[in-house]
């Protein structure tokens, strides 16, 4: 059964709590009797009360009866008021003993005598006041004496002495009496046993708690100081479960820790930690194959130390900055190699990409090393500038010439040879347009491209696009329309933009067989403003929907098209620039539509 914590609080609870409820049970019926047998001592005492009081007043009648006999006309008023008072105690404990049927017989018949005395009185006192003699009246009475006696002695002993025995209450008192103190005593002891037990339970609640608190503490402090921990409790409760969340999120931990330096020690980037005074604290191996130096020999050092002269300065004020502004931070500079052979003994270009931790007060830093990068571009910026001086100046030379053979300004040519000079300026131009597309990716590619970023009327750029087009459109017997929409402002360069939507239009153009139509529509879509471009061409597979926006990608299917396949992704890095995308949606045989997406002129004046 799983006892939680506080299942056994409410244990710790109810165990005294019922103990208590029984004891005082038990005592408030002991108390129940007691109280019972009180009233009946109280019942008995008030009937012994009446019972002395029924035999004083016989005694006072004894002594008034003698002195009647002497001389009865003073004293029979005084025994006949004896004797109503007599019977008036008697009525008084008819009414106590009216539930006792024995005792009640018992006065009864006591009552019964006194009542035959009561008219024995009067019977004698019509024979005085009627005799003749004082010998006849002397009579009468040593007769009526006889008679009084026999009534009283009949009243006394038909059952009063009994009565009187029977409710005494010296043994019940103190039956009652032992049974208080008992009932006392048992209070004392339940409130002791109570007490007792309810610190006991405390005290054993409290210390296993205690001492599973101090397990779980214990694990901590063990993991804390990357020690094995002890074994998991056992139990159900709340402490049992959360040190085996504990022990759980400690294997992961280590499990981490340890895919964490194994990152650390494989990765090919320096990853260092720094104090706030640029003191590296820490480095994983890298260093020793990349500049030459062991990580416990960098310990100590700063970081400008490896930093070229030049340079440190540059990189120690970057990094003091992000403490009171930004926490991140990132910059390029030249890393020395130490210990390095003469062949390998040039600076790295690096790039240090720093975080800074206020609660550590610790920088980490990862620094990556962009040589074979940087040697890549300027490799490539070779090669583009022999495009630009050692092919474009040729190449425009060349198609000079072919235009001079086309015009005759070198001779007729037969068939054959208008022929192969309509391939030549052909395959010239594919020369010319592809050496242009490479300078444009190479000059977005590099970052020098600046914006004239201005608020244009989208309608009025669609329009001025599709008049450009308008005479190869005619020529191709396909028709520009663009569908009516509501005013939309844009934010862009206009010359990027109709570069972009020229290209669009002019591979739509290309593409789509005579007597078809060109669309362009646009609308809003929360802050941007969505242009499409839909044809009626031979459509574009799924599979190269997304290829077609890399540079020299085309689909095979127009792959006896002219072009370069620089010219989507020409648009795509235009696009970028300017915050905005391009996709394609297309069905084969269905034609092919191009969706381009630029932010609207108020979102960007907001920004």
């Amino acid at each position: 059964m799983k006892l939680t914590l506080m299942h056994k609080g409410l244990l710790l609870v109810s165990i005294p709590l019922c103990f208590e409820i029984a004891m005082f049970s038990v005592l408030i019926n002991m108390q129940e009797q007691v109280e019972r047998d009180a009233q009946i001592l109280e019942h008995k005492r008030q009937i012994n009360e009446c019972m002395n009081t029924i035999i004083n007043d016989m005694a006072r009648i004894a002594l008034v009866k003698k002195r009647f006999q002497q001389g009865p006309s003073s004293t029979e008023n005084l025994l006949r008021k004896n004797v109503d008072e007599l019977l008036q105690a008697f009525a008084k404990v008819e009414e106590l003993t009216k539930d006792e049927p024995e005792l009640l017989q018992s006065v009864q018949t006591s009552k019964k005598a006194v009542l035959n005395a009561k008219e024995e009185l009067t019977l004698v006192r019509s024979q005085v006041r009627n005799a003749s003699s004082i010998e006849e009246v002397n009579g009468f009475l040593i007769a009526s004496r006889k008679r009084l006696d026999a009534d009283l002695a009949v009243a006394l002993n038909s059952g009063i002495l009994d009565i009187v025995n029977k409710t005494e209450q010296g043994e019940d008192l103190e039956k009652n009496i032992e049974a208080r103190h008992r009932i006392t005593l048992l209070l004392r002891c339940a409130l002791w046993i109570s007490a007792i037990l309810g610190i006991s339970l405390a005290v054993v609640y409290s210390r296993n708690l205690t001492l599973r608190i101090m397990r779980v503490k214990e694990n901590a402090t063990r993991f804390a100081n990357r020690e094995s921990l002890r074994t998991v409790l056992t139990g159900n409760d709340e402490i049992a479960e959360l040190d085996r969340a504990f022990h759980d999120a400690t294997r992961q931990i280590e499990t981490a820790t340890r895919k964490e330096r194994a990152i650390l020690e494989n990765a090919t980037d320096l990853i260092f930690s720094l104090n706030e005074d640029l003191v590296i604290t820490s480095a994983n191996p890298s260093t020793e194959l990349t500049i030459g130096t062991r990580p416990e020999d960098l310990i100590g050092e700063t970081i400008t130390s490896l930093i070229a002269p030049e340079e440190a300065e540059k990189l120690s004020q970057s990094l003091l900055q992000m403490i009171a502004t930004t926490h991140k931070a990132e910059l390029e500079v030249h890393m020395l190699r130490k210990n390095m052979s003469a062949a390998h003994a040039d600076p790295l270009n690096v790039v240090v990409s720093a975080s800074y931790s206020p609660r550590d007060k610790s920088f980490y830093c990862i620094v990556h090393d962009v040589t074979s990068q940087r040697q890549m571009e300027r490799m490539r910026q070779e090669v583009v500038a022999m495009i630009t001086h050692d092919l474009r100046t040729p190449l425009q030379t060349i198609r000079n010439y072919l235009e001079m053979l086309r015009l005759g300004m070198l001779g007729n040519l037969n068939d054959q040879g208008d022929s192969l000079l309509t391939i030549a300026d052909k395959e010239s131009r594919r020369m010319s347009t592809l050496i242009d597309g490479v300078l444009t990716l190479e000059k977005l590619r590099s970052g020098n491209t600046e914006l004239n970023l201005e608020n244009l009327d989208l309608f009025k750029l669609l329009d001025s696009c599709a008049k450009a087009l308008e005479l190869v459109s005619r020529d191709r017997q396909i028709e520009i329309e663009i569908e009516p929409f509501t005013p939309i402002e844009i934010r862009g360069d206009r010359l990027w933009l109709e570069q972009i939507l020229l290209n669009v239009l002019t591979n739509a153009l290309k593409f789509s067989p005579p007597k078809t139509r060109v669309t362009m529509s646009a609308k809003t879509i929360e802050d941007n403003a969505e242009i499409r471009i839909k044809d009626q061409g031979p459509g574009i597979p799924k599979e190269d929907q997304q290829r077609i926006f890399e540079r020299f990608q085309r689909v095979s299917a127009t792959a006896h098209k002219v072009g370069s396949g620089l010219g989507l992704n020409i648009c795509k890095e235009l696009l970028q620039l300017h915050k905005g995308s391009i996709r394609c949606e297309s069905e084969q045989d269905q034609g092919s539509t191009f969706i381009i997406l630029l932010p609207l002129a108020v979102k960007v004046a907001e920004v």
